[in-house]
Protein backbone atom coordinates (compact mmCIF):
# COMPACT_ATOMS: atom_id res chain seq x y z
CA UNK A 1 0.00 0.00 0.00
CA UNK A 2 3.00 2.16 0.74
CA UNK A 3 4.60 2.11 -2.55
CA UNK A 4 1.85 4.01 -4.94
CA UNK A 5 2.31 6.79 -1.92
CA UNK A 6 6.27 6.69 -2.33
CA UNK A 7 6.34 7.01 -5.99
CA UNK A 8 3.64 10.20 -5.69
CA UNK A 9 6.48 11.08 -3.60
CA UNK A 10 9.36 10.72 -6.22
CA UNK A 11 7.03 12.09 -8.78
CA UNK A 12 6.96 15.45 -7.01
CA UNK A 13 10.55 15.27 -5.61
CA UNK A 14 11.93 15.36 -9.73
CA UNK A 15 9.01 17.89 -10.62
CA UNK A 16 10.23 20.59 -7.84
CA UNK A 17 14.02 19.18 -7.09
CA UNK A 18 16.58 21.81 -7.34
CA UNK A 19 20.21 21.59 -7.97
CA UNK A 20 21.14 21.56 -4.39
CA UNK A 21 18.83 18.36 -3.37
CA UNK A 22 18.82 16.98 -6.27
CA UNK A 23 22.11 15.13 -5.16
CA UNK A 24 20.10 13.74 -2.69
CA UNK A 25 16.99 12.54 -4.54
CA UNK A 26 18.23 8.83 -5.73
CA UNK A 27 19.82 8.44 -1.74
CA UNK A 28 16.05 9.91 -0.27
CA UNK A 29 14.46 7.07 -3.01
CA UNK A 30 16.87 3.85 -2.09
CA UNK A 31 15.81 4.81 2.12
CA UNK A 32 12.59 4.75 1.26
CA UNK A 33 12.22 1.56 -0.32
CA UNK A 34 14.65 0.41 1.87
CA UNK A 35 12.03 0.83 4.55
CA UNK A 36 9.14 0.06 2.72
CA UNK A 37 10.56 -3.87 2.51
CA UNK A 38 11.53 -3.80 6.28
CA UNK A 39 7.62 -2.61 6.95
CA UNK A 40 6.34 -5.60 4.26
CA UNK A 41 9.06 -7.89 5.87
CA UNK A 42 7.46 -6.76 9.75
CA UNK A 43 3.65 -7.70 8.34
CA UNK A 44 4.77 -10.52 6.00
CA UNK A 45 2.18 -13.02 7.83
CA UNK A 46 -0.39 -10.32 7.87
CA UNK A 47 0.36 -9.75 4.50
CA UNK A 48 1.01 -13.20 3.30
CA UNK A 49 -3.26 -13.46 4.81
CA UNK A 50 -4.50 -10.82 3.11
CA UNK A 51 -3.26 -12.23 -0.19
CA UNK A 52 -4.24 -15.32 -0.04
CA UNK A 53 -7.83 -13.81 1.19
CA UNK A 54 -7.90 -12.20 -1.91
CA UNK A 55 -6.76 -14.64 -4.08
CA UNK A 56 -8.72 -17.94 -2.91
CA UNK A 57 -12.20 -16.04 -4.47
CA UNK A 58 -13.44 -14.52 -1.44
CA UNK A 59 -16.28 -12.73 -2.26
CA UNK A 60 -16.45 -8.58 -1.88
CA UNK A 61 -19.16 -5.86 -2.37
CA UNK A 62 -17.28 -5.35 -5.66
CA UNK A 63 -17.24 -7.95 -7.77
CA UNK A 64 -14.07 -6.65 -9.94
CA UNK A 65 -11.25 -9.18 -10.67
CA UNK A 66 -7.92 -9.15 -8.96
CA UNK A 67 -5.77 -7.24 -11.76
CA UNK A 68 -8.41 -4.62 -11.41
CA UNK A 69 -6.91 -3.52 -8.01
CA UNK A 70 -3.70 -3.67 -9.43
CA UNK A 71 -3.96 -1.60 -12.11
CA UNK A 72 -5.78 1.03 -10.64
CA UNK A 73 -2.92 2.53 -8.64
CA UNK A 74 -0.82 2.39 -11.60
CA UNK A 75 -3.32 4.14 -13.68
CA UNK A 76 -3.33 6.65 -10.81
CA UNK A 77 0.47 7.15 -11.40
CA UNK A 78 0.30 7.33 -15.09
CA UNK A 79 -2.37 10.29 -14.70
CA UNK A 80 0.08 12.08 -12.53
CA UNK A 81 3.14 11.41 -14.65
CA UNK A 82 1.08 12.73 -17.54
CA UNK A 83 -0.46 15.83 -15.73
CA UNK A 84 3.25 16.75 -14.71
CA UNK A 85 4.57 16.64 -18.06
CA UNK A 86 1.61 18.37 -19.28
CA UNK A 87 2.58 21.65 -16.84
CA UNK A 88 6.08 21.76 -18.06
CA UNK A 89 5.36 24.36 -20.71
CA UNK A 90 3.64 26.11 -18.43
CA UNK A 91 6.88 26.01 -16.02
CA UNK A 92 8.70 27.68 -18.72
CA UNK A 93 6.35 30.53 -19.36
CA UNK A 94 6.35 31.38 -16.05
CA UNK A 95 10.19 31.36 -15.52
CA UNK A 96 10.29 33.19 -18.70
CA UNK A 97 8.01 35.93 -17.91
CA UNK A 98 9.34 36.55 -14.51
CA UNK A 99 12.51 36.85 -15.86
Amino acid sequence: FLIPILVQIFLIDITFTTEVFGAALPLRLAFMLICDFFILYYYKEKILCAWQTLTIGATTKFKYKWWVFLLLPILGLLTDFVLGVLTIPIKFLIDWISG
